[in-house]
């Protein structure tokens, strides 16, 4: 179970359902139908994975933590990308018709 986790995660919440997951494993709280026989089955010799709310609750908790670990990762790629731009830095001020006037930062543009 661990080595299909990647270790980008925020160690202790993560090393946490990932003990738990385990422990749950252990504990026969997961399965499959066509192995051990409890469980739903989709037709003849095929089985279904089954576990308890718990176990999927965990299951769930570990993925959206995957997500927001690659949503922040994204975040840092943009901003370094955005960093190298030539950005607006101040206000000049706008003109009759409504333009706004942006004073740039040069150190970027160099």
């Amino acid at each position: 179970l661990t080595r299909r986790v990647p270790r980008l995660f925020t160690p202790p919440r993560c090393e946490q359902l990932l003990s738990a997951l385990e422990l749950a494993h252990a504990a026969l709280l997961v399965g499959d139908s066509s192995a051990d026989g409890v469980g739903p089955r989709r037709g003849e010799g095929q089985g279904c994975r089954w576990m308890t709310r718990e176990v999927l609750d965990a299951h769930v908790a570990l993925a959206a933590l995957a997500h927001a670990e690659d949503d922040e990762h994204d975040d840092r790629r943009r901003r370094a990308a955005m960093a190298q731009l030539c950005v607006r830095t101040e206000s000049l001020g706008v003109d009759r018709s409504g333009r706004r006037y942006w004073a740039l930062d040069r150190r970027a543009a160099a």
